[in-house]
């Protein structure tokens, strides 16, 4: 479970760096019930597509359905 999104933008990104789909959801959640800022919501979003944006490519690179 991801722990708090983090105060400051560096430590965010570095938490962001390792985080799976489920990660950045949850990250995604506790920003919008909490602080609601725009620009971390903006980098948690671009994380979270990169990551499904990702996993859609090596499903297709393995002939599978999205």
């Amino acid at each position: 479970m991801a722990s708090a999104v983090s105060k400051e933008w560096k430590a965010l990104n570095d938490q962001l760096r390792e985080a799976d789909e489920p990660v950045c959801r949850q990250l995604l959640e506790k920003e919008l019930t909490g602080s609601c800022r725009q620009r971390y919501l903006l980098r948690i979003h671009s994380r979270l597509n990169y990551v499904r944006a990702h996993a859609e490519r090596d499903a297709l690179t393995r002939g599978e359905a999205i």
